[in-house]
């Protein structure tokens, strides 16, 4: 197609371009053999240097002159001195850019084997530290490049400087640095062609994201930041300015061209005058595409046209703004990219040669419904108390919606890599409706892995899904009667994860009980989420007799131990905290064994010392006496009847019990060899008492209840003598406030003691609402992000080169505060925080009630922006609101509404009328005495009875 040529639906065409050439990839060269070998100029000298294929002198790959040809140096063999060396031994600035990865290309040549380890920024390259070279550290992609002094970027296609009253940009992104920017500096101070510009941008249906569009007014004030992608592959800006500045950045994409239009106006288009009798029509509608007709303007206007400015702008979302400019031949367009289910106002804007636009008459329309675009977010997954999965989302977003959400599936599918008979077929799905956000999962495998998939539905079909991995819980205590027999953690094969708290008892059914219960845990691994304190605060194992009560805990990882329970029955407690949904390991999988008598022999001459430090126990020992072959050797720990084991090496004479003993606690310690034929002997033992320390968890069931005269009343369970960990002397409850509901506002915490145990469990707590009680109190202020800090953060997450989050940590903002203030520059293109504060008026009163009421009874057709409209008409005394807010307060109202199209219709013209006169004479003067029955629109009803229906037939 010619420069000058225009398709059929009348869009500018893209106008090609060529990106630069790139080298032919190559094979990698050893350095000595088959080296590639060029001409070279005679006065070149060892070590001169070069900068190649950068555009500018002081930019590209470097290479190097060695031994009669140029060399490529490698990224592994070259330190960061060596970067600024080249560059001054150049005469050129230091770097600002240093690149690594062939960024510049792979070139002609083979690296030069050597290594610059430069100690010095002014020392020749051929001069630095050589400490090797390792050839198969080189890969074609390692070749270093350097910017001596700022990047400059290449020319922008069509030039970069335009001073036309319209005009056409292209771009797309090469393969160098330097080829990945673009900008275009748009008007003409001295010759100025309007007071207003409209950008239009646009790129293909479906492109990635990745292609940043900012606009300033010129030199430097920023106005406008967008990513063009996906679903707004369109898009139309106006700017109060006769003078701007367009920068395009593709530095994050690649294979997506950039096209777009501009042109000036004298004054805005929305201000622009109305062209009597110029009306557009949409001729097709899809769920994401418009087409768009209007009749060319030839005498309607003093001059002629310039450009043709279509105007698809959302009814709901102010900012988001569809259309393009085509030149003034063309009098239709298909516009893609638009939201699906979203009510349009649609306009063309005519702009004339001398830059005066004129406008045609609004319509709106509504894209067809489509399925959703997204999914809902799980935001929760949670087992309950009665064994199944609590699942909570958050519905679709407006935006994202497609239509109307008829309602959600949630399937659940076990995700478990092994193969499991048992497991296999169990999985299935619940379909709510789409007012419902929760569902139950019940009747699900205990312990294990599920993966949930969750999907909204409209009349079109499934939107596509959105998972979260969750895990049921163990479910209800199982009683084991073998005597032997073998106990898993949840999940196996696989990992364990969530909150679990499982409990098997073994009460082996033999007619003589046991009077032993031996255990091996083998493949011990559970997560640990405090590493410098006891199992209470980490996921754990406890074993018990099944009457103390205070079972011996085991956690964080071992490749196995021993548990002995002197009893006829015991208790295997596991309990997961599952704090962090991430965190998970591999449980552990155990053997028991039900025995009469275990032999044991004790050797007094066998010394033993341990010493306490808190949780943890210094154990000393010494040789083992009989200085026979001992097999294995452990430290043991026991506590009323159970008895833990843990492997040390068969040499070791100590060893530290790290953080497995519980505070107040009583224990044996003692140190168990066994030699051949399993004989077990034992050292001598220390009965030892640790000391109090804090309790493992806080109050269960913590409940608040809002009592009058500005009083809460907290209740919670009794902290379990399992967990207090020594006397409990008291509760201490602590209120924070928090203003707006916003966490960031949060004041210190208000701390209420408790000193009478456990027989008190409830306290009321007197609380501050009010603005002058907290002012009295003199509550400190919420550290606002200063605009110095958010300019930092916004810059850093322009530049590639920087990671806005750590710079955002460097000067004390919070992470998901800088991610929001990368969002809303994103979005707006704003920077500064909003003002904040007012008054909270009532938005809908009850005489915009009455007025609304009023709108429908007349035209129950009117779409919720019309209606909105007429209500600012009727009562423009009364606040703006939003049509969402109208949308709300119908829905109070209990209005229902649904979408309605007036159709055209034949049945009023002048020709049909005669018609349906002459079709009623035939039909009396003919069809009645035949006893011809016919339906039809004419008025007329035949009645006939019950009989005489019968009789006639």
């Amino acid at each position: 197609m010619a420069a000058d040529e225009e398709d059929e639906d009348g869009i500018l065409p893209e106008i090609l371009f060529f990106g630069f050439p790139t080298c032919k990839p190559h094979s990698m060269l050893l350095p000595f053999f088959h080296r590639m070998i060029s001409p070279v100029a005679a006065s070149l000298t060892e070590g001169d240097l070069r900068l190649v294929d950068g555009g500018r002198d002081n930019q590209g790959r470097i290479e190097i002159y060695f031994n009669d040809t140029w060399w490529r140096l490698c990224k592994h063999h070259f330190n960061e001195r060596a970067f600024t060396s080249v560059c001054r031994t150049l005469g050129l600035p230091d770097p600002e850019w240093e690149f690594r990865d062939s960024e510049f290309g792979r070139g002609n040549y083979s690296y030069l084997p050597r290594d610059f380890e430069c100690d010095s920024e002014d020392t020749p390259l051929l001069k630095c530290r050589d400490e090797g070279y390792h050839d198969h550290h080189c890969s074609e992609e390692a070749t270093v490049g350097v910017s001596c002094g700022e990047l400059v970027h290449l020319e922008c296609d069509g030039g970069s400087n335009r001073t036309d009253m319209f005009g056409t940009l292209h771009f797309m992104k090469g393969s160098k640095p330097q080829e990945r920017r673009c900008e275009w500096i748009i008007g003409n101070e001295g010759d100025p062609k309007g007071d207003h510009i409209i950008i239009n941008t646009y790129v293909e249906k479906g492109a990635k994201c990745g292609t940043h569009v900012n606009i300033k007014r010129f030199p430097d004030d920023h106005i406008h930041h967008s990513d063009v992608c996906r679903e707004r592959t369109t898009q139309i800006i106006e700017f109060e300015a006769s003078k701007v500045v367009v920068e395009i950045d593709q530095h994050h994409i690649d294979d997506v061209s950039f096209d777009g239009a501009y042109v000036f106006l004298q004054g805005s288009y929305e201000s622009a005058q109305h062209v009597s009798g110029w009306d557009v029509s949409v001729t097709n509608i899809t769920e994401d595409s418009l087409r768009i007709e209007w009749t060319v303007l030839t005498s309607e206007i003093d001059q002629p046209v310039e450009v043709y400015v279509v105007i698809v702008a959302s009814t709901t979302r102010h900012d988001y703004v569809n259309g393009r400019i085509v030149t003034s031949s063309i009098s239709s367009l298909w516009l893609h990219g638009l939201i699906p289910y979203h009510e349009y106002r649609i306009l063309v804007v005519a702009v004339d040669v001398s830059g005066r636009p004129h406008k045609s008459n609004e319509t709106t329309t509504t894209t067809d419904e489509s399925v959703p675009m997204s999914g809902p977010h799980i935001h929760e997954a949670y087992p309950d108390e009665k064994g199944c999965v609590k699942v909570k989302w958050d519905p679709i977003s407006e935006n994202e919606r497609g239509g109307l959400i008829l309602g959600y599936t949630l399937s659940y599918i076990p995700t478990c890599s092994e193969h499991d008979p048992e497991n296999d077929g169990n999985e299935g799905n619940v379909t709510v409706d789409g007012s419902t956000f929760n569902a139950s999962l019940c009747n699900l495998r205990p312990g294990t892995r599920y993966r949930l998939e969750l999907k909204g539905y409209t009349s079109k079909g499934y939107g596509p899904p959105t998972d979260k991995d969750t895990y049921a819980s163990c479910g209800e205590p199982r009683i084991l009667t073998e005597v032997n027999g073998t106990i898993d953690s949840p999940n196996k094969p696989c990992e364990y994860g969530g909150k679990q708290n499982c409990l098997w008892s073994i009460r082996p059914n033999v007619s003589e009980p046991v009077k032993n219960i031996w255990m091996t845990f083998k493949d011990f691994r559970l997560v640990e989420y405090e590493h410098d304190k006891g199992c209470g605060f980490n996921d754990w194992v406890g074993i018990s007799t099944g009457d103390s009560g205070t079972p011996s805990l085991v956690c964080r990882h071992f490749d196995h131990f021993h548990a002995i329970v002197s009893g006829d029955q015991a208790d295997v407690k596991f309990f997961a905290q599952g704090r962090e949904d991430y965190r998970r390991d591999d449980g552990f999988h155990a053997s028991y064994y039900g025995l009469d008598e275990i032999e044991e022999t004790y050797l007094e001459s066998w010394n033993f010392s341990s010493s306490l430090d808190s949780w943890s126990a210094d154990l000393s020992w010494g040789v083992f006496p009989p200085g026979g072959d001992i097999q294995s050797l452990y430290v043991r720990f026991t506590q009323k009847n159970v008895s833990i084991m843990v492997p040390v090496n068969e040499h070791d004479t100590s060893y530290r019990m790290k953080n497995l003993l519980m505070p107040n606690r009583d224990y044996v310690l003692d140190v168990v060899a066994f030699v051949a034929g399993d004989k077990m002997y034992l050292s001598q033992n220390d009965s030892v008492t640790t000391p109090e320390g804090a309790p493992s968890r806080g109050p269960d069931n913590v409940h608040v209840e809002l009592l009058q005269h500005n009083r809460i009343l907290v209740t919670w369970d009794a902290i379990t003598r399992e967990v207090a960990n020594g006397q409990l002397r008291g509760y201490t409850v602590f209120v924070k406030d928090y203003h707006d509901h916003d966490p960031e506002s949060a004041t210190n915490y208000e701390r209420r003691n408790i000193f009478e145990r456990n027989a008190v469990r409830e306290i009321q707590v007197h609380v501050q609402y009010s603005a002058v009680q907290y002012k009295s109190q003199r509550m400190p202020p919420r550290d606002r992000i200063s605009l110095q800090q958010r300019e930092r953060i916004v810059r850093a997450f322009e530049d590639v080169h920087q990671d806005y989050l750590a710079i955002a940590e460097t000067i004390g903002v919070n992470r998901s505060t800088a991610r929001g203030i990368v969002s809303r520059y994103v979005r707006e293109g704003r920077i500064a925080e909003r003002l904040r504060g007012g008054a909270n008026h009532v938005r809908v009163d009850d005489a915009m009630r009455d007025c609304l009421h009023d709108i429908i009874n007349e035209n129950c057709l009117l779409t919720i922006a019309e209606m909105n409209r007429e209500l600012r008409l009727r009562l423009p005394h009364k606040p703006i609101i939003h049509d969402r807010t109208v949308a709300r307060a119908l829905e109070g109202m209990l209005y229902r509404v649904k979408l309605a199209r007036p159709l055209p219709a034949d049945r009023n013209r002048p020709d049909v009328l005669q018609k349906r006169v002459e079709y009623g004479n035939w039909f009396m003067g003919h069809a009645v005495v035949n006893h011809t029955v016919f339906i039809d629109e004419c008025g007329y009803n035949t009645v006939f009875g019950p009989h005489e229906v019968k009789d006639e037939l």
